[in-house]
């Protein structure tokens, strides 16, 4: 550790600090503004400086190998995910459904909006249904293919 990386500030606005096993004093006292940290056996063997205890306390922390990680990894894309939500799982068929991520319900009223009124603009449907303009615009040109606005 170093003295420029550690600094007072950083040291005043973390309450807690863990020292693993260093090369010397001088370490220690950059992480914990004391000395034992050098004395640390390694393998999980580290000091806690936490706010309510003045000194630090020695405990121990699990040592997991980096074999032990790849292999639980390796276990966990072996495996399938959680089955999906039915809520999830309808929207992603509606969207499935022409390639464009409409929702018909949605493209039904706004077709009912243009038969009132043809000259339904983009902002307006962005505002009516509370969407983006890239579905706004995917909207208007279904109601301009389907002949029920104008162009322009």
């Amino acid at each position: 550790p170093s003295v420029n990386v550690v600094t007072g500030l950083l040291k005043a606005n973390i309450p807690a600090r863990v020292a693993f096993a260093v090369a010397s004093q001088v370490d220690s006292r950059v992480i914990l503004d004391t000395v034992g940290a050098e004395k640390l056996l390694g393998k999980g063997d580290m000091l806690l400086l936490s706010p309510d205890s003045p000194k630090p306390r020695r405990v121990q922390g699990t040592l997991v190998y980096d074999d032990e990680i790849d292999q639980l990894v390796k276990f966990w894309r072996n495996q399938s995910g959680p089955p999906l939500p039915v809520i999830l799982t309808e929207e992603l068929e509606d969207e499935e459904g022409d390639g464009d991520g409409l929702d018909e319900r949605m493209l039904e009223q706004a077709r009912e909006l243009a038969l009132r009124n043809p000259r339904v603009s983009s902002s307006f449907l962005e505002r009516r249904f509370k969407i983006g303009r890239q579905r706004a615009a995917q909207m208007m040109e279904h109601l301009e293919e389907e002949g029920l606005i104008i162009p322009g």
